[in-house]
C-alpha cells in the first residue's frame, strides 16, 4: 500500500508518490509503456535520453 494511514498525509502526497513509483516503472521498461500522447509521439533531438527508451521509441 502507499500509505498504512491516508488520511494522515498531507494533500496530493499518495498521488505524487503514486506518480513516482509509475516513473520508476516507466523509465525500467519504457518499451511496455502505451506511448499515445502525441507529445511522445515526435523525437526531440535535442534531449539526452536513456539508450533504452532511445531503443523503445525507434
Amino acid at each position: 500500500p502507499l500509505s498504512e494511514n491516508p488520511k494522515e498525509i498531507p494533500n496530493y502526497e499518495i498521488t505524487s508518490t503514486y506518480l513516482r513509483m509509475v516513473e520508476a516503472q516507466i523509465y525500467e521498461a519504457p518499451e511496455f509503456y502505451l506511448w499515445t500522447h502525441k507529445r511522445w509521439k515526435h523525437r526531440d533531438k535535442q534531449s539526452e535520453r536513456s539508450p533504452r527508451i532511445k531503443k523503445a521509441l525507434t
